[in-house]
């Protein structure tokens, strides 16, 4: 088995990678994709080396390493748009210079978890019982699907999110749908005196209803559509 590591520099590369595993898999080879993490060894940056390693099968890990930004601030609409391997906490700090606040980062998230692995674990922290969950953040996502293609959810609105439902789906659901390339998040003014302390953690309620549970029933229906030939790990 061939283990790899992608680095796309944007989402396109991304979906020329995953459209070409899924091209593989679906001709009958061995191939598994995992969206994200911090593996070593040396990235590769090209996916035309995949058909070289079809006959031992391909075990690919698929990097945020090349996808990392802030593509704007946005005071007067109390919004933030990054690309999805940004650290939270580069986030939070363009947040607060532009007298912002995104509570959901604090002392319990490492300060180099980037934004999509944030919105893919969706840990629910004590601040949600006073500002809302992460989901009420969560303006707009890119994504580029398992089957390699780009398709966004969401606007820059609170009052018109086309996707919303879409993306409460995407919360918490690892990366079994695909990469999460860019994300719109809202922000609101900081209350005054508030720090970054240490807050509980827990996981995801979505995630607790395990096996056979509503979620993992509408997950199971979304990612056949999303990643038809099942190369996507998580």
């Amino acid at each position: 088995m061939n283990e790899i590591i992608f680095l796309p520099h944007d989402s396109g590369s991304a979906a020329r990678f995953l459209a070409e595993c899924s091209r593989l898999a679906q001709a009958g080879s061995d191939v598994s994709v995992r969206i994200g993490g911090t593996p070593a060894g040396d990235p590769v940056k090209d996916e035309t080396v995949l058909e070289k390693m079809v006959p031992e099968g391909i075990a690919a890990v698929l990097s945020f390493g090349g996808l990392s930004g802030i593509i704007e601030v946005s005071p007067s609409d109390m919004l933030i748009r990054a690309k999805g391997g940004t650290p939270v906490a580069d986030i939070a700090l363009a947040a607060e210079e532009a007298m912002l606040w995104f509570p959901h980062y604090d002392g319990s998230i490492d300060k180099r978890m980037n934004i999509a692995s944030l919105l893919m674990e969706a840990p629910v922290l004590a601040v949600s019982e006073t500002y809302g969950g992460l989901r009420e953040y969560v303006l707009s996502v890119d994504l580029v699907t398992g089957a390699g293609e780009k398709v966004h959810f969401g606007s820059r609105s609170v009052k018109d999110v086309a996707g919303y439902e879409v993306i409460g789906l995407l919360l918490g659901g690892g990366g079994r749908y695909g990469m999460i390339t860019e994300v719109t998040l809202r922000l609101i003014p900081k209350p005054a005196g508030r720090g970054a302390g240490q807050t509980e953690l827990r996981l995801p309620d979505r995630i607790i209803d395990g096996a056979g549970g509503p979620f993992e029933a509408v997950s199971a229906r979304v990612q056949k559509v999303f990643d038809p030939a099942g190369i996507l790990r998580w």
